[in-house]
């Protein structure tokens, strides 16, 4: 019967949604510093490309079960484009998820994560220089968490961003898409 493939398929998939390196009622302050570079032409126009990025994340995890975490952060975000500095604010909601694939190196517990994130930020001008200053942000991606004691952990981790005005006020809606890796530091209890 073509439904008990199916079945044992999701109950490996539930029973595997349990444990890990975090548990459900677990909260986390994180922090971290990240750097971005244009990612060129790759899904939408990059009309502000060639302009590196500077980030500093702060926020706040709580997971609603295992393996599963709700994020809030605000992001302090600096770009240089040829035009001079832009200094910019952010604020972003996600969802994290520890797969099932947890390991060791050593002693220590390491667990990949998974992680999307939209946000709405507004900069000192604007930001793509054909967009505007208020925009809304995109970004997913990967990382490993590694747990150095009973209330600490390190992360790093790869993330895509898209950043845009969503076609408001300017009709073309230049878009701007950078790659981000970013490193940082956990407290939980």
């Amino acid at each position: 019967m073509p439904l008990r493939p199916l079945a044992a398929l999701l109950s490996l998939i539930v029973a595997g949604c349990h444990g890990g390196i975090h548990r459900r009622g677990e909260w986390q302050a994180m922090g971290d510093v990240g750097f971005g570079f244009p990612a060129g032409d790759f899904l939408f126009s990059s009309e502000g490309a060639g302009a590196p990025e500077l980030g500093l994340r702060a926020g706040m995890a709580g997971f609603v079960r295992d393996r599963t975490a709700l994020l809030a952060a605000g992001v302090y975000r600096y770009y240089s484009p040829e035009s001079g500095s832009v200094n910019a604010g952010e604020f972003q909601l996600g969802l994290r998820y520890y797969p099932p694939i947890d390991f060791h190196i050593g002693k220590v517990p390491v667990g990949p994560f998974l992680d999307a994130f939209a946000g709405i930020m507004h900069a000192s001008a604007s930001f793509p220089l054909d967009g505007t200053a208020t925009n809304v942000s995109g970004e997913w991606g990967l990382g490993l968490e590694a747990i150095l004691g009973t209330h600490t952990g390190i992360f790093g981790g790869y993330h895509f961003r898209h950043l845009s005005n969503g076609g408001g006020n300017v009709p073309e809606n230049p878009g701007y898409n950078n790659n981000q890796f970013f490193l940082g530091f956990a407290w939980r209890w």
